[in-house]
């Protein structure tokens, strides 16, 4: 026998150096394919867990939850009862889950405590554990299910509301007009209350001037307007309204979708509003004249061919001023 011939039957007896036996092939093989499941699931279940309510997860809940609260807070309750149903439904997939996994923690405990203490019962035993496999732990294929599901079902929610937005838009928009006029409807405050370093100081100053009332109108309408902005912003992530932010005229658009007058605002005037009080700073946009709202750029298209026309007329006036330099002004009739 040769050498190689020894060394291979060395090897195939499991002497531990060499090329391994196919029994060991076959052992690494398996180990290889576990270790890959587990790569595949370490990097998929951080994703599915993420997406579930409560302890479970808190990516999908919570941002479905907040975006539907802020569009409910801007007075659109009644248009979000599909996407609601779909949340509700979310959070019983959910709940279910978590009170199998509970009774399949309990029936086991009561498994363990009967083998011990009772008469062995193999059978009984492997009954419990085959009914409560799927529901032990997160890793459990029944409790991956329900999270899959669950987190799913929360997805659709958002889907939902999203494909409502172009629906959904012209709605804030109404509210915002109605708090714009409500705003500029409050009488002027006393120069004190614009001059307050806070707005605690403010309200004193209100209350000792008698105008309690205004200033608390004040500051629900800024809430309002508030509200209104941020529901109005999560619409706007949906992405189907990329081709109403253009603005024309190079107006910003962090700028446009707030003042129909961006001009004054563009040049620091913004600046100088946010030095104000908070409550304060919708009705100081008011009185400058900047026509707060909530604008898309269809909005602005009439606003800004006006404009073009003024200036159009403007420079017409000044041609005529130009070519009639030197001549005799034109009678004027005082009765006319």
């Amino acid at each position: 026998m040769t050498l190689i011939g020894m060394l291979r039957q060395l090897c195939g007896a499991g002497m531990g150096f060499g090329r391994p036996n196919k029994p060991h092939r076959r052992r690494r093989r398996a180990g290889l394919l576990r270790l890959r499941r587990l790569r595949r699931f370490t990097t998929s279940w951080p994703r599915i867990r993420s997406g579930l309510p409560g302890g479970i997860g808190r990516m999908v809940g919570p941002r479905s939850q907040r975006w539907i609260a802020a569009l409910e807070r801007a007075g659109l309750t009644g248009q979000l009862e599909a996407p609601k149903r779909l949340l509700d439904r979310a959070e019983a997939l959910a709940a279910q889950a978590r009170e199998a996994k509970l009774a399949a923690r309990k029936r086991l405990e009561e498994a363990n405590r009967a083998l011990l203490e009772g008469m062995p019962d193999a059978a009984a035993y492997g009954a419990a554990l085959t009914e409560c496999g799927p529901w032990l732990d997160e890793e459990s294929a029944g409790m991956i299910g329900m999270m899959q599901a669950s987190a799913q079902v929360r997805s659709n929610a958002l889907a939902t509301a999203f494909a409502m937005a172009t629906g959904l838009y012209s709605q804030p928009q109404e509210v915002r007009r109605e708090v714009v006029a409500e705003t500029a409807a409050v009488p002027e405050l006393p120069r004190e209350v614009w001059s307050a370093a806070s707005s605690g100081q403010a309200s004193t100053v209100a209350i000792r001037a008698g105008r309690e009332a205004d200033w608390a109108r004040i500051v629900r309408l800024g809430d309002r307007w508030d509200s209104i902005h941020a529901a109005a912003q999560l619409l706007r992530e949906t992405g189907q309204f990329q081709g109403q932010l253009a603005f024309p005229g190079g107006c910003p658009t962090a700028i446009g979708i707030q003042f129909l007058n961006w001009q004054p605002v563009a040049a620091d005037g913004l600046e100088t509003v946010r030095r104000l009080l908070v409550p304060l700073r919708l009705r100081a946009t008011i009185d400058r004249g900047w026509r707060p709202g909530l604008w898309l750029a269809a909005d602005h298209a009439p606003a800004a061919e006006a404009d073009a026309k003024r200036k159009r007329g403007l420079f017409a006036a000044l041609g005529a001023g130009k070519s009639t330099a030197g001549k005799s002004p034109a009678p004027v009739n005082e009765f006319a």
